[in-house]
């Protein structure tokens, strides 16, 4: 096994270890999704404001709202100026040539809550549910989004734990209490789920009661 190998399989291991640095997204920001994530919030914390750590730090930004593709250790700027070049090789043979044929009428919406965990009393992260109009539809969409993701995998930018992308929108993350600033904390770790700080956990189970067809 050559020296450079040996020093590449080293970083590799390393970089599953290290909690991402950037994330590749797909924006779910129009107008309809912010109003009707503004009044979910408004909601719940109405409705819900008694249940254990519930607060408005815990909301995403609703002008960052996204559905996260993929998560990437960028330990260096030459693995930065990588990743921008493997964006705009994914842009030009991937993601253009997808959606002027196969997602040119697919059309997607939020509907529906979900949690990342089995305990609805203690839950890290809740999330909106992506929908489409059918199953093929749905398909054609997640093929698109594990082929973007694919396409960074083989670099090994970027390490892919699960078979296909979940089609998922963060709404509440307890990561965001960490900070003072929820922005900072949406750009520095994105859905959070690596994150090594202490988390501590909400009672979702009124919100997914009461809530549940946001």
């Amino acid at each position: 096994m050559s020296c450079a190998r040996r020093i590449m399989m080293i970083v590799n291991a390393a970089r599953l270890h290290q909690s991402f640095t950037h994330f590749l997204s797909i924006p779910f920001t129009a107008s309809e999704i912010v109003t009707n994530f503004e009044n979910f919030k408004d909601s719940v914390l109405k409705e819900c404001s008694e249940c254990n750590n519930i607060c408005k730090d815990l909301f995403q930004n609703p002008n960052r709202l996204h559905l996260t593709v993929g998560t990437l250790v960028l330990m260096n700027e030459n693995e930065r100026k990588i990743a921008r070049e493997l964006l705009h090789q994914c842009k030009e043979s991937v993601v253009l040539p997808i959606l002027k044929k196969d997602l040119s009428n697919v059309s997607c919406r939020l509907h529906g809550i979900e949690i990342m965990n089995d305990d609805p009393a203690n839950v890290n992260v809740l999330y909106g549910k992506v929908e489409f109009d059918s199953v093929e539809e749905l398909d054609r969409f997640q093929q698109f989004v594990d082929k973007v993701c694919e396409h960074f995998e083989t670099s090994g930018l970027l390490i892919n734990k699960f078979e296909h992308v979940k089609l998922h929108v963060t709404l509440l993350n307890n990561v965001f209490q960490h900070g003072s600033d929820s922005e900072e904390m949406s750009d520095k770790i994105g859905d959070g789920e690596t994150n090594k700080q202490r988390r501590v956990p909400f009672d979702a189970r009124k919100i997914l009661k009461v809530l549940f067809y946001f």
